[in-house]
């Protein structure tokens, strides 16, 4: 499964810079931690105005304001030169997307292994053999077990939430026999990624997989204008 978390950029060199050399611990920290959240909630740079006020002590606000490092705009705070060191929101979500791209393909080719154990399993299971188990049917159904299990596994890393783990393989069990593998895993990261999803009300995998949840449409687009913290 792609890493979904955002990163920020810092040289080495940055605690020697004039400006930053001059600040306190305390500044230097709520300097960086901002950077770390304009990242995470891909704000371009901006701070609300009452979430700047929650930040670290206003000893330390106003140090970054009057060393320029962090700017007053209208709407609240701007981290100095944010975008020519960090990425945009555009840049991470194209990022993203890529790398879902390229996770969607590896689950085909999973669901497909998987298709191909239960297929052999099946015809294996209709021969004429002795009652006693065989080393070969043990290592088939050995390899089918297995196929389904990093299938499923692939599922739980793309589910957002990570609660009822073993209720949530019973209700994949059940939902695979009907549908692509691929298709569902597809389905959880769209619910993940959904901007109108509420991460305290969000369903445990076990009841989105019996409802059939992914099959839900896929969520209209958020303005990428207004910054995700805002909206």
């Amino acid at each position: 499964m792609a890493d979904e978390r955002t990163y920020i950029k810092v040289h080495d060199g940055l605690p020697d810079h004039p400006k930053i050399d001059a600040l306190s611990d305390a500044a230097f920290r709520l300097l960086v931690s901002s950077w770390c959240w304009c990242s995470r909630y891909l704000t371009d740079g901006r701070i609300p105005a009452g979430t700047w006020a929650r930040r670290g002590t206003r000893k330390a606000r106003d140090e970054l304001v009057a060393s320029g490092l962090a700017e007053v705009v209208p709407s609240g705070i701007y981290m100095h030169d944010y975008l020519e060191h960090q990425r945009s929101a555009d840049e991470v979500a194209a990022l993203r997307a890529k790398r879902r791209e390229a996770g969607k393909a590896g689950g085909k080719a999973k669901a497909n292994a998987l298709a191909s154990a239960r297929a052999n399993a099946k015809q294996t299971a209709s021969k004429n053999v002795a009652e006693s188990e065989t080393e070969s049917d043990r290592s088939t159904k050995a390899s089918a077990s297995a196929a389904a299990d990093a299938v499923f596994e692939q599922f739980w890393q793309a589910y957002p939430v990570k609660l009822g783990k073993q209720d949530a393989r019973k209700a994949w069990d059940k939902a695979t026999r009907q549908t692509d593998p691929a298709l569902i895993i597809a389905g959880a990261e769209r619910y993940r990624d959904d901007p109108n999803r509420d991460p305290a009300h969000s369903k445990w995998a076990q009841g989105w997989l019996n409802g059939g949840r992914w099959t839900d449409p896929i969520p209209s687009p958020v303005d990428q204008s207004v910054p995700e913290a805002w909206r």
